[in-house]
């Protein structure tokens, strides 16, 4: 195994100039780095795959950045991303916030530091000029940001077909819950679609705003509660996925029959394969779709490429067992 003096005396530079370059400090001129790369091809320096990024200033790892790990929409897109990424022989490193703008700053540091070559942020939550500053590349996921990249999905889409769907099963009462209200969060222009969309067919629909800091099913169990005691008119739901289960449990334990006497859409629904023996209703953001639109684009902003505006995520409905 070659060492770095070997690799100085082949590349016939001293062995500090060869350190530096792996270590990417100080100044070297184009000519001596190539140099020295094609020496550590010729002897295949182990680590190789270490040195080779340290020398392209490379990490081969992407970060992820969320709020949760628990949260539904984020594992989906989350699998299908490690896929794509692997893809072009990327590796995947999470970085949990726990809902602190503290933590996200912090994890933008790390990436200013080069611990990962890009980033992926769920849910975005520092001003705007954080990102725009840091140079680096990014993909935000439902948030807008100008000079930042974000996935674009069909929002308007999603919160029309819930509400034609559930008024066309005879739902008249229905209810949304929504998070944070802004222009800035594209995900909130679906509940006004829904309740423009609702109201135009003639329903009623009431909007219920809940903090999404809490991603335990007990929580949203006690919500559900609490809202059908404060809305017992209501035989329709537009929500997260979680919220959705939640409401099914509590229905369920209350004798309610769903579809029959109530009917729930998911607004996160990611695809409609799963295990449990009961399937929500759902507007499916299709994950692969996402994840292969994210991946592409990081890596052209890595290869210092101008990454192609990203096409409108189209999304539809899939009639599970939670409707008619």
């Amino acid at each position: 195994m070659a060492n770095i003096r070997e690799i100085a005396e082949r590349a016939q530079v001293a062995p500090g100039t060869v350190s530096r370059a792996l270590n990417n400090k100080g100044y070297i001129s184009k000519k001596t780095r190539d140099k020295i790369e094609k020496a550590l091809q010729e002897v295949d320096y182990v680590p190789n795959e270490l040195a080779r990024n340290l020398y392209r200033n490379r990490s081969n790892l992407i970060g992820m950045i969320l709020p949760d790990i628990e949260h539904p929409f984020f594992l989906g897109i989350i699998k299908k991303l490690v896929i794509e990424l692997k893809k072009h022989q990327y590796g995947v490193v999470l970085w949990l916030t726990e809902y602190s703008a503290e933590e996200e700053r912090l994890c933008l540091e790390r990436l200013k530091r080069n611990a990962v070559d890009g980033a992926v942020v769920f849910v975005p939550s520092l001003p705007g000029e954080e990102y725009r500053e840091l140079g680096r590349p990014l993909v935000l996921m439902d948030r807008t940001v100008d000079g930042i990249v974000q996935v674009p999905v069909n929002q308007d889409k999603s919160g029309k077909l819930a509400a034609r769907k559930l008024y066309e099963d005879g739902c008249r009462h229905v209810l949304t819950v929504t998070g944070e209200e802004s222009a800035e969060i594209p995900s909130f222009r679906r509940h006004i679609a829904f309740v423009e969309e609702t109201q135009r067919l003639g329903g009623n629909v009431k909007i219920i705003k809940e903090e999404w800091e809490n991603f335990e099913l007990s929580h949203y169990m006690e919500l559900a509660e609490k809202i059908l005691v404060q809305e017992p008119e209501a035989d329709g739901l537009y929500a997260a996925d979680i919220l959705g289960t939640a409401f099914l449990k509590v229905l369920q334990k209350r004798g309610k029959n769903v579809p029959e006497d109530f009917e729930i859409i998911s607004t996160d629904g990611i695809d409609e394969a799963g295990n449990s023996p009961i399937q929500l209703s759902a507007v499916v953001q299709p994950a692969e779709i996402i994840a292969g639109q994210i991946a592409d684009s990081l890596m052209l902003q890595i290869a210092n490429e101008n990454p192609r505006q990203m096409e409108m995520v189209d999304v539809y409905l899939f009639n599970g067992d939670t409707t008619k």
